[in-house]
């Protein structure tokens, strides 16, 4: 009886839920009516609204008091059959509502869409999941104490390096977001533009959002500098402050990032080769040189890595929570850079490689191609939901979601291609019964040595076409040349770009990473078959198709453009270290944690001998005429504005440099344009050129015998010409000059 009863009145409950749904619907069609339609409402809008809230309040409070054991799953479920009716129709009204009814919608509609598909991920493994503090408890219980210690090391140091003089240099292009950008952001949130919350066509969104925090403790605009007729006047505050305040954000978080890695590396390689990877990647520094400045590409490689490495986890564990962290990652890329996109078609061909190289795993084809796709469409919902979420511009436009995947600049050549294959795909899986993709994935699963020896010599014979190039001084192909123009490679040929793609990413890693990648690519030669090396080939294969893409966009990958490629290289050195270790098998107490420290120690090594050009990091194995940042984004400004501060009557000299961000931090009169008729009265006696600017220069620089202002000439000079030099990290070809005019 008091079951049948408690029956009657859930039953009316739900009932009650219903009709408190249609309810607010209804009160917000008619605020919609009363704003839109010719015909008038004789019920205030400020009286809907009021019975709109006592009608959600009511909602909300039915589902809290009905519920005997309130758990936040239940309740947002039961919340999103109340609500979701009636936020869909605000969201797609825009601002036809109140400021606070329209953010709530548009944040309740992303939401939903993370919340359902996640659910729908999850369903029939419900019964089995374990509570979120439990099992983060047993994870790290399973690590161990010493292996904590090691991350948390590595954590630190990566801050301790990355802090290191944060705010004492001048970095290229970053007055775009300190000056514009990051307070656009903020300032088009506070004034309710959303339409504005799109500041750049990156769009860094999420740059804007992590370094925005230091607007707490400084206003840009007072530290601001004005051009004018090409010189440029400095702020008279201490720049300092303000490189400090938006900088440190953005190098704190990505530091807070490390654990994160690894425990995403761990879920699917193991604990040795993740404490491996994890020390490559804590102290590259490449990657800490690129977490030290304001720019998308300082958090692009956290995101990408992480959404790659949790899918990983899923193959491995087959836990689709980690489903739903893999959109979530893959979203925060997305509204970092665009050129992330690359990961949609990364995961759509993961799932056909996982199949040929574990076909044993997987009995029913047709469940798993099922299934896959299912997945692959959750990603991109629950990522295109979080994108959502943070860039307000796509509640008032949202086309803009479209201009983040398909329509994105970096995947316009190759977008119609892929929607087909995608076409293709469903049409083979869900009407014609696998039919040809069975066919296609029996074959090749029976040849997956052959297709890993495949994948390996392509590697392998990229990797020794670039140290043959090098070490018969560029003879095939100039790499500094490729690199210098990263934009403009049409005229070199292809292959040649896709070396130096190479040449940039070989020679930006430590010795011992390299003897990683050296180790895992002769295990694929093996006829031994692990998991190891199984998700060392996925990570292979990902830089060999960002390096196809590259060919495809006419962009050769400089350090900084291909800097998510950077984590991935060196987790699959760390896969690699483990291989090596476990052929030759040391009889030494703890090989783990010794090999560990040693990766750790070689890398303080390397940090303290570069510091603080960390970006312009080279290999033991580059010969010291060559460079690799050669775009570099600042190297050497700021010690040459030092330098010139320390001249005699430093306040009244007068100076033309090729980069800006000299005069920031210079006490004298900086010029920094290319007029002649604006520069010819100007007393100019000391020039600051750089090697990254060579090429820009000289295009804009007019060439006329013995003119002074014929900037160009400069780069040309050698010896007693030179009044002060700086060769970063003593490269030859990477430098910065003062140049004494008589």
């Amino acid at each position: 009886m008091k079951k049948h009863l408690r029956e009657i009145v859930f039953d009316r409950y739900l009932k009650i839920l219903f009709a408190l749904s249609v309810f607010m619907f209804f009160f917000i069609f008619l605020i919609k009516m009363e704003k839109t339609s010719y015909f008038p409402i004789l019920i205030s809008s400020d009286t809907l609204y009021f019975l709109y809230f006592i009608s959600l309040i009511l909602s909300l409070g039915s589902i809290a008091y009905f519920e005997k054991k309130l758990k936040l799953g239940i309740f947002l479920k039961k919340a999103l059959f109340v609500l979701l009716p009636s936020q869909v129709l605000i969201a797609l009204n825009g601002f036809q509502f109140q400021v606070v009814v329209f953010v709530f919608a548009n944040l309740f509609v992303s939401i939903a869409v993370i919340f359902l598909t996640w659910r729908y991920l999850l369903q029939g493994n419900l019964a089995n999941k374990t509570s979120f503090l439990l099992s983060i408890k047993n994870w790290l219980n399973e690590q161990g104490k010493g292996v904590l210690m090691l991350v948390l090391l590595i954590t630190l140091l990566f801050l301790g390096f990355a802090s290191f003089n944060v705010q004492k240099f001048a970095a290229v292009d970053e007055a775009l977001w300190t000056f514009g950008r990051i307070e656009k952001y903020w300032l088009a949130l506070e004034k309710h533009e959303w339409e504005r919350t799109f500041v750049s066509d990156k769009p860094g969104i999420t740059v804007s959002l992590i370094s925005g925090i230091g607007l707490n403790w400084v206003t840009p605009e007072n530290y601001a500098p004005i051009k004018w007729s090409g010189r440029i006047f400095a702020s008279t505050k201490n720049f300092e402050e303000m490189n400090f305040a938006l900088r440190f954000p953005i190098l704190v978080f990505a530091s807070l990032f490390i654990p994160i890695l690894y425990f995403f590396i761990e879920r699917f390689s193991g604990k040795k080769s993740a404490l491996y990877s994890i020390a490559f990647v804590g102290l590259s520094p490449v990657l800490i040189g690129m977490a030290r400045i304001i720019n998308p590409d300082s958090l692009l490689w956290l995101f990408t890595s992480s959404s790659i490495f949790s899918y990983f986890a899923y193959l491995r564990r087959k836990s689709k929570n980690f489903l739903l962290w893999t959109g979530i990652f893959l979203g925060l890329a997305l509204l970092t850079k665009y050129v992330s996109n690359i990961l949609f078609i990364y995961f759509l061909f993961i799932p056909f490689f996982e199949y040929i190289f574990n076909a044993k795993k997987y009995p029913s084809l047709k469940i798993y191609l099922k299934e896959s796709v299912l997945n692959y469409i959750s990603i991109i919902l629950i990522a295109l939901a979080t994108f959502y979420f943070l860039c307000p511009a796509t509640w008032v436009y949202p086309k803009i979601l479209l201009k983040a995947t398909i329509d994105s600049q970096a995947f316009q050549s190759t977008s119609l291609y892929f929607l087909a294959f995608f076409g293709i795909l469903i049409i083979d899986i869900f009407l014609l019964k696998n039919f040809f993709l069975s066919l296609i994935l029996n074959f090749l699963s029976r040849r997956k040595r052959t297709i890993s020896i495949f994948i390996g010599l392509i590697f392998l014979f990229s990797i020794l076409a670039v140290f043959f190039n090098v070490y018969t001084q560029m003879y095939l192909w100039n790499f500094e040349e490729i690199l210098q123009s990263p934009k403009s490679i049409k005229k070199i040929g292809s292959l040649g770009t896709f070396f130096a793609n190479f040449y940039a990413l070989i020679f930006s890693i430590p010795l011992i990473a390299l003897l990683g990648i050296a180790s895992g690519l002769f295990s694929i030669f093996s006829k031994k078959y692990f998991a190891t090396k199984r998700y060392f080939i996925f990570l292979i294969s990902f830089i060999l198709l960002y390096y196809s893409g590259s060919i495809i966009t006419n962009v050769a990958l400089i350090t900084r453009y291909q800097i998510m490629a950077f984590p991935i290289v060196l987790v699959a050195s760390g896969l690699g270290i483990k291989i090596l270790l476990e052929r030759i098998k040391l009889s030494v107490l703890s090989p783990v944690i010794i090999t560990t420290l040693v990766i750790i120690t070689t890398g303080i090594i390397s940090l303290w001998i570069v510091s603080p050009f960390y970006l312009s990091y080279a290999s033991v194995l580059l010969p010291r005429n060559y460079s690799l940042n050669l775009k570099d984004m600042g190297s050497g400004s700021y010690e040459a504005a030092q330098f010139l501060n320390q001249l005699p009557n430093a306040e009244k000299t007068v100076v033309w440099t090729d980069k800006s961000g000299l005069c920031n931090f210079f006490v004298g009169i900086c010029y920094t344009g290319y007029n002649k008729r604006e520069l010819r009265d100007i007393n100019i006696e000391y020039v600051v050129i750089s090697s990254g600017r060579e090429s820009r220069t000289k295009k804009r620089s007019k060439s006329v015998p013995n003119d002074p202002l014929n900037f160009g000439q400069y780069y040309e000079l050698e010896g007693n010409d030179i009044f002060w030099q700086l060769k970063i990290n003593n490269r030859e070809s990477q430098y910065v000059r003062i140049i004494k005019l008589r």
